[in-house]
């Protein structure tokens, strides 16, 4: 009788680099759906890539510190029991700055980022100090069945 493989552990966290550039946004949304894909929680994708797709650009547009990367990490949620619970996005770059939450007025060219991913997560996101420079925004979509 073969002896059986030994189990595999899932892979909770996924980290990726990426230079600081607008055509890298597509890639990041991409392994992010085959993350969700491997993880079998694709209804979760279309949600979780415009929070991607907006913590990028955020990134790309206010962190300027040449030749630093754009750091994401997508990282499995799980309940107490230890059931799917859902994603948390997170987005590290070299800017200091943290993002607020504004109401862009109606004819406002920019601001609607952080309200469409505010409104995404449920309120589930917020920004943290790293260790050396920069920051991380993160936000959490919880809707796996």
């Amino acid at each position: 009788m073969a002896a059986a493989a030994p189990a595999q552990p899932l892979d909770q966290t996924v980290v990726s680099h990426w230079p600081s550039a607008a055509r890298h946004v597509p890639e990041a949304r991409h392994e992010l759906r085959a993350t969700l894909s491997r993880w079998g929680h694709l209804e979760l994708a279309d949600a979780a890539c415009v929070v991607l797709s907006e913590l990028m650009t955020n990134s790309l547009k206010y962190a300027k510190e040449r030749g630093r990367h754009i750091e994401t990490r997508f990282v499995r949620l799980r309940d107490s029991t230890g059931r799917p619970a859902g994603l948390r996005i997170e987005v590290h770059d070299a800017d200091r700055a943290h993002p607020v939450l504004r109401s862009p007025s109606p004819d406002s060219e920019s601001g609607r980022g952080l309200p469409l991913v505010d409104a995404i997560t449920a309120g589930r996101w917020g920004t943290a100090s790293r260790d050396g420079i920069g920051k991380l925004v993160w936000a959490e979509i919880t809707d796996c069945a």
